[in-house]
């Protein structure tokens, strides 16, 4: 039996002028003329609902066919036809090109017998761009659950691995994770989604709400850059450094038309959203920090008494400890719940205990390595534990505020402490 041609790749011809040059992203063109996403592979934008991951994708989409490409936008999603239109219009594409079903198509599947049949047809006409919107409404039609990594397989192969294998790039919508710590990896279900990236994963947060006739502003984080061919080119010092800032303006001749640009990062320049859907920013909330009366004892207070995303306030706490984003005054000392006066620093008594937390009548809490009363000087994610600064690696442990040993010793004390708010708020 003979193998069919493209079983087995074809090394002597792709290496006959050399090593090829790493793949790089062309399309949704940045101020500094840096691609946000790769041709010929999957991409995706993700984020929060309303948060602008459409108009990304609908930007990119005008871009493309302004340079000649080809394209097709899949609305799963129900924006409907006529707002498609309009936004496309809006955005600078052509009448006469949306209109020519050789240089743009626009389709809403109910089915996946429907999306089987747009994915035949494109073998006839060679999309070079496919907008997809969204994942999270592509699984149910062809039965599929977000939750499970081989029901997305399954998925991909038939609605999205296609495109990618006729040379298209792929740039789908998704939507971001509800739980708190599945928001820190990605997409919302399986985390397939992620791995099957072959391209540019970018989280997309709001800075200023889009409305009709205002425009809108976001920014868009490098979650995951296979080719690396982006994230080279933008800062590194965080684990998703600022892609790109997405900007729609009204256009001051025409209130009909609106002008995007993708602005590059300046040097340096770091994310400026807050990761939830509140709209405040990390200043807003260390504003509400240095207004809250009595003053915060701990990030663990803030957080229950500010309206906000806990991990945006632990974050805005760290920042207003460390001076890294405003001239602020020394932060409140931190004070593990319960004890007054501050504990002694390890060893200062017997066998290295903590001595003196009230309830104990004077007698030694297990507790070894509490006492340091420097502010939290975070590891990897920036933040670190209450009580003795250690840095907090696991998501649990970043949202009680405390490591695992100081949550054990604060959870073992004798009454009143488990009594206390502080420890009721991480979950004692």
């Amino acid at each position: 039996m003979t193998p069919p041609d493209d079983l087995y790749a074809d090394l002597a011809a792709l290496l006959r002028d050399g090593v090829p040059e790493p793949p790089t992203p062309t399309i949704g063109l940045c101020s500094d003329g840096i691609g946000l996403f790769y041709p010929g592979t999957l991409n995706t934008v993700f984020g929060d609902p309303e948060s602008g991951k459409t108009w990304v994708v609908l930007a990119a989409l005008t871009e493309h066919l302004h340079g000649g490409g080809r394209a097709i936008f899949v609305d799963i999603d129900h924006n409907g036809a006529a707002s498609i239109a309009a936004r496309l219009l809006a955005l600078g594409a052509e009448r006469d090109v949306i209109t020519d079903q050789s240089r743009f198509r626009l389709t809403s599947p109910g089915d996946a017998d429907e999306m089987q049949q747009v994915v035949k047809d494109a073998h006839s006409w060679n999309p070079t761009f496919v907008g997809l919107d969204s994942i999270g409404e592509l699984l149910p039609i062809y039965g599929a659950s977000s939750n499970s990594a081989d029901d997305f397989t399954r998925v991909h192969s038939a609605a999205l691995k296609p495109f990618v294998k006729l040379g298209a790039s792929v740039v789908a919508v998704d939507h971001e994770a509800k739980n708190s710590a599945s928001r820190d990896y990605g997409a919302g279900g399986t985390a397939a989604k992620k791995r099957v990236i072959g391209g540019a994963y970018l989280r997309c947060r709001i800075i200023d709400r889009f409305a009709p006739g205002k425009g809108g502003r976001a920014e868009l984080l490098i979650a995951k850059d296979r080719e690396g061919g982006l994230r080279r080119h933008r800062d590194g010092k965080d684990a998703e450094p600022l892609a790109a800032k997405f900007v729609l303006t009204p256009r001051k001749d025409n209130s009909d038309m609106l002008r995007w640009d993708f602005y590059a990062p300046e040097p340096g320049e770091r994310p400026q959203a807050p990761q939830g859907t509140t709209g405040k920013s990390l200043d807003d909330i260390i504003a509400l920090i240095d207004a809250l009366d009595p003053p915060a004892r701990s990030a663990n207070d803030a957080a229950q008494r500010i309206s906000a995303r806990r991990v945006d306030v632990l974050e805005a706490w760290r920042l207003r400890a460390s001076g890294g984003s405003r001239n602020h005054a020394e932060p409140p000392e931190l004070v593990v719940p319960g004890s007054q006066p501050p504990c002694p620093e390890p060893g200062t008594t017997p066998n290295g205990h903590v001595a003196g937390t009230p309830g104990t009548g004077g007698s030694v809490v297990p507790n070894p390595h509490v006492g340091n009363r420097e502010p939290p000087v975070g590891g990897d994610d920036g933040r670190g534990c209450q009580a003795c600064s250690r840095p907090l690696m696991a998501p649990i442990s970043v949202e009680r505020g405390f490591c695992e040993a100081c949550f054990k010793a604060l959870r073992s004390t004798p009454p009143p402490l488990p009594g206390t708010p502080e420890l009721r708020a991480i979950g004692a």
